[in-house]
């Protein structure tokens, strides 16, 4: 059967991958005022309390398993300051919590690792749960309306930022699998905008990256379609981008994560190689697994 090409978000929602991400913020949220505030023009809910979770047996139906039950998509935007408390809360345990994830406006998905990027983050005080929100991640594609619109070519501002969230610098940030990371506000998790380093990031970034408790320095890299394939940056403790330098590789690899130490940063290649020609005959899955490709493991000084 011939398939027909496919646009660029039918590329990211059958070739995307990803996973939960979650950062801690000490003492950065404000409290959200009023009791229960929904946005969106959604109705309001009187608690933000946790939905009833449904193993995977009890799912039924024609949706794919990650659109039902306990996975579904949430479909509201939601700030509470009365949250309820089962034991308790350690006073010493203080700061904000936020968790990422996918999270499609239109609740319909190709792969579960595809949507819409959504916050949550519960602020924890005094041994009290001061406060929850939850928020839609404004990137361009969120802001497009759209979600089978053709923005173009994945990367810069067109991606989902649903992967991870991470902070640098005393800033909220949320990155996916390819693309800029997405500035948000710790005080109440709305999107301050798209973050590039003053214009000196020119690949996509690691939603994992890594900050170096010694020097403060954050620490990623970029995997991109074209060359060059691999990219590794360095940013200061200030978040001014101080290196970056391209990595030989032979082919653009499904890299999706990578590890520092005290003197060397660790990058693993395997041979999960991105296959254009089936991208644009409309694969499922644009990427092939070619053992001859090989595995390798590079190890480079920190820093470059």
């Amino acid at each position: 059967m011939q398939q027909r090409p496919m646009n660029r978000r039918q590329f990211l929602t059958r070739s995307g991958g990803g996973a939960l991400g979650v950062a801690a913020l000490p003492g950065m949220l404000a409290a959200c005022g009023g009791d229960v505030e929904t946005t969106s023009g959604l109705s309001s809910s009187t608690s933000a309390g946790p939905s009833t979770t449904r193993a995977l047996t009890q799912v039924k139906g024609d949706k794919p398993w990650w659109l039902q039950g306990n996975f579904a998509p949430v479909s509201k935007e939601v700030r509470s300051t009365s949250l309820k408390v089962t034991g308790s809360i350690p006073d010493e345990l203080a700061g904000l919590y936020v968790r990422n994830g996918s999270n499609s406006v239109n609740a319909d998905t190709g792969h579960w690792f595809i949507g819409d990027g959504m916050l949550h983050g519960v602020r924890l005080e005094g041994g009290e749960a001061k406060s929850y929100a939850n928020r839609w991640v404004r990137t361009t594609l969120y802001e497009s309306g759209d979600g089978f619109a053709d923005a173009g070519i994945p990367g810069g501002d067109i991606g989902y930022s649903n992967v991870s969230a991470f902070t640098h610098n005393n800033k909220l940030f949320t990155s996916g699998e390819i693309g800029f990371p997405y500035e948000l506000s710790p005080k109440d998790l709305s999107t301050v905008g798209v973050y590039d380093f003053d214009g000196k990031l020119d690949t996509n970034m690691t939603a994992h990256p890594k900050v170096d408790p010694e020097t403060g320095e954050l620490h990623f890299f970029g995997y991109g379609f074209f060359e060059p394939f691999l990219t590794y940056h360095v940013a200061d403790a200030q978040g001014r981008l101080i290196h970056s330098a391209p990595i030989e590789v032979g082919k653009s690899t499904m890299m999706h994560d990578f590890a520092i130490t005290d003197r060397d940063v660790v990058f693993w290649e395997f041979p999960v190689v991105l296959d254009l020609s089936m991208a644009a005959e409309g694969a499922d899955l644009p990427f092939r697994w070619e053992p001859e490709y090989g595995a390798r493991i590079g190890v480079l000084p920190l820093g470059g």
